[in-house]
């Protein structure tokens, strides 16, 4: 009986001890929680969020983030099937040096599903067809874009507009019949995706600045750049009309030394012909916007 007492009061100290110890150690690790630095959330898109709403019902999801005097107000137009985000470094990029930025998700993608009567939609639901292409009604989206800078003060020819994939079709036709347009970049664009044609965009567009970006692993994309690069150049003039083409992956929109080249040629002119640059290297060809080219008058029709 005595030893049993013996080793229960030996047991009991010992648990008495394991507590006293585990006691510094939880202090210890709220002090250093106290003092850890605190997390901080960036914005995935640079401005303030707004709605749209198109001559044919939708409403359209979008951010806004307004140019410092003397900067353009650039329109970000996503691929199909992308939301506004994809935009989110470019965007940040864009604004820090002191360009507007409005950054949109096209109807039936993102934060824009909601469609004429109220009825929520899908971009997957989407037709092609050449008689009743949904995407082409795309081009209403852009249009809304433009309406909306317009009534924040936006001059329309300090609007830029850069599209991905489809977006880069519909900046095409946008600008080739809104002459005041002083510029566009076309990344990865197609020749007539989802039966969205640029080559007669193109046609139209005049002398301005373009610029035509995109990856050499993208074999799609590549095979069909170069032809759209050379038409572009013979509408705006070699000294207007530069064209990059990367070794970085087909996702290069994604990589940050691609946002640092657009705004590189965003800056200052070049002649630049063409340009190809790795992950890191000499900036591709520049543009002076600042004094924007008269543009020659647009096709009738697109």
């Amino acid at each position: 009986m005595v030893q049993a007492r013996r080793n229960t009061a030996f047991l009991a100290a010992l648990a008495l001890g394991m507590l006293g110890l585990g006691a510094p150690r939880r202090a210890a690790a709220a002090a250093d929680a106290s003092t850890a630095p605190v997390s901080v959330s960036i914005p995935t898109l640079p401005g303030l969020p707004e709605q749209l709403t198109t001559s044919d019902g939708w409403t359209l999801s979008a951010q806004f983030h307004p140019a410092k005097p003397g900067f353009l107000t650039l329109i970000l137009i996503p691929g199909a099937g992308q939301k506004k985000d994809v935009w989110s470094d470019l965007a940040h990029v864009l604004a820090r040096a002191g360009y507007g930025v409005l950054t949109v998700d096209l109807r039936g993608q993102g934060g824009s599903t909601l469609g004429p009567g109220g009825k929520t939609l899908s971009w997957r639901r989407f037709s092609s067809d050449r008689n009743a292409n949904d995407f082409m009604d795309m081009s209403r989206d852009v249009d809304a874009a433009a309406v909306f800078l317009s009534s924040a003060g936006v001059a329309p020819s300090s609007i830029g507009l850069i599209g991905n994939g489809l977006g880069a079709s519909l900046a095409a036709r946008y600008a080739a019949i809104h002459p005041e347009v002083p510029l566009v970049a076309l990344l990865s664009p197609t020749l007539n995706g989802e039966n969205v044609p640029i080559i007669s965009a193109l046609r139209a567009y005049g002398s301005r600045p373009i610029l035509i970006a995109y990856s050499l692993s993208d074999r799609g994309v590549a095979d069909a750049a170069p032809l759209i690069f050379a038409v572009a150049k013979l509408s705006a003039g070699e000294a207007d009309a530069t064209l990059i083409s990367t070794r970085l992956p087909a996702d290069f929109l994604f990589d940050r030394s691609t946002s640092e080249r657009i705004l590189d040629w965003l800056k200052a002119p070049v002649n630049p012909g063409t340009a190809v640059f790795p992950s890191s290297g000499a900036a591709p060809g520049q543009i002076d916007v600042s004094s924007p080219a008269a543009a020659s008058p647009p096709a009738p029709s697109l």
